[in-house]
């Protein structure tokens, strides 16, 4: 394979979920040989192959202050014309486009109409935003196929003033509906839901996501909770969502419960959260750290990693989880069913559930031998499916195919390199999965 030059776009570069999902793969390109540019909203690292877009301008001219009048009507992400600069920030051209989480306040979907004839575009949902009209999740309500509108909660992420949901649900339609691009997903679930919307005609395909398993590995349980500081001698459940009690999708309240209703069995619940927060009873926060060598101590020095959220689309933690052999017990939501087969290499409970959450975590405590064989399980399925060179070499052959089968339509952009006349998605298959 010729080297590609790879230009990937997210909210953020130092974070959990898709942040450290597009890292890792940045990492990866290079370390094979390609170029790698990471496009963010917020630059955290000192990467100098990390670039931020500048948004300063916001707002200025007739067309910014009325977006910033829209916008306070309910209206996300109009003026953010960085994002219409990426060509000029990156410096030069590129093989493929890869966009990750798109909401944060960093960029505008108009954007991608020009940037998708200069090269392949590809999206991946992480989560459902790319189809509702603001939120991340829906959290059960399917006005999302009727095209929003009436919404009946504005405070989930990325929270709204005000109804604009209709609108802006009308307007991915029209903006990405005409855009050439692949739909991708870590979940057939969230594929499902692209199936289901403006985006039923577009190229699907699931790729898995990734762990380092030279880092998320099985060890020594005792010298991780020494490492941590954590005690030796009472059983330790770990909820490692990123500040699981600021996010209002991980449902920390239901490990809460848990912790009260397993007082005889003396266990302590472990969560990751800010430095600041004070000790709960029964709990012990740790302060967050984005050290993945310091994360799979956290994993290896719990007897049972938890996963309760009200809504999720392939998440790493319980990936992180199976990688270092420890059983999970998670809510059967969004695409977690697809990583969790429930008593082969994890339980599910249903969402809400804290009874049944409960007596799933006193069943694995009280069963060693039923823990030990799912975290096996798991272990063996990270393997399989979910390695990290494996899932590069997808995302490579991806690349690879939209790069050869790629022409650029009238307007804007370089000449391609090959290719040139062929439908850019023609040797893709759609995945209705």
């Amino acid at each position: 394979m010729a080297p590609l030059h790879i230009v990937q776009v997210n909210t953020v570069d130092v974070a959990g979920g898709a942040a450290k999902v597009a890292r890792k793969l940045h990492e990866k390109f290079r370390e094979r040989g390609h170029r790698s540019t990471l496009v963010v909203g917020l630059k955290q690292s000192s990467d100098p192959d990390v670039v931020e877009i500048d948004n300063r301008d916001a707002g200025r001219g007739f067309r910014g202050r009325a977006s910033r009048i829209l916008e306070a009507r309910g209206h996300q992400y109009l003026d953010l014309p960085g994002s219409h600069r990426i060509p000029d920030l990156i410096g030069g051209d590129w093989d493929v486009l890869h966009a990750h989480n798109l909401h944060g306040g960093y960029f505008d979907l108009a954007a991608l109409s020009d940037l998708s004839r200069r090269a392949p575009l590809v999206l991946t949902m992480h989560d459902m935003w790319l189809v509702t009209g603001h939120c991340g999740y829906s959290c059960g309500c399917d006005r999302w196929e009727i095209g929003c509108g009436s919404c009946p909660d504005l405070t989930l992420y990325p929270a709204i003033p005000r109804d604009a949901t209709g609108p802006n649900l009308k307007r991915k339609a029209r903006v990405l509906g005409d855009t050439s691009l692949t739909v991708t997903s870590p979940a057939r679930w969230a594929l499902d839901l692209a199936g289901a919307s403006y985006l039923r005609s577009k190229a699907a395909r699931h790729i898995p996501n990734p762990v380092d398993t030279h880092v998320f590995r099985p060890g020594d349980k005792r010298a991780a909770r020494r490492t941590l500081g954590l005690p030796e001698d009472r059983p330790i459940i770990l909820l490692p969502a990123r500040l699981a009690f600021d996010n209002e999708y991980k449902a920390a309240w239901m490990l809460e419960e848990a912790v009260g209703a397993l007082r005889d069995r003396r266990v302590l619940g472990v969560a990751f959260g800010a430095e600041s927060e004070e000790p709960r009873d029964g709990l012990r926060i740790l302060a967050e750290s984005f050290d993945e060598a310091w994360v799979a101590e956290a994993y290896r020095a719990a007897d049972v990693v938890v996963y309760p959220s009200r809504a999720e689309t392939s998440p790493l933690a319980i990936i992180e989880a199976f990688a270092t052999g420890r059983p999970v017990v998670a809510t059967k939501v969004g695409g977690v069913s697809e990583l969790l087969d429930d008593g082969r290499n994890g339980l599910l409970v249903e969402p809400g559930d804290a009874a049944g959450f409960a007596r799933a975590l006193r069943t694995l405590l009280d069963s060693p031998d039923l823990a030990q064989g799912l975290g096996e399980a798991g272990l063996n399925d990270v393997r399989e499916r979910h390695d990290l060179d494996d899932v590069v070499d997808a995302w490579l052959a991806l690349y690879e195919e939209l790069r050869s089968n790629f022409h650029r339509p009238d307007g804007p952009g370089r000449e391609p390199t090959s290719g040139r006349g062929r439908d850019p998605n023609s040797s893709l298959r759609t995945t209705k999965a």
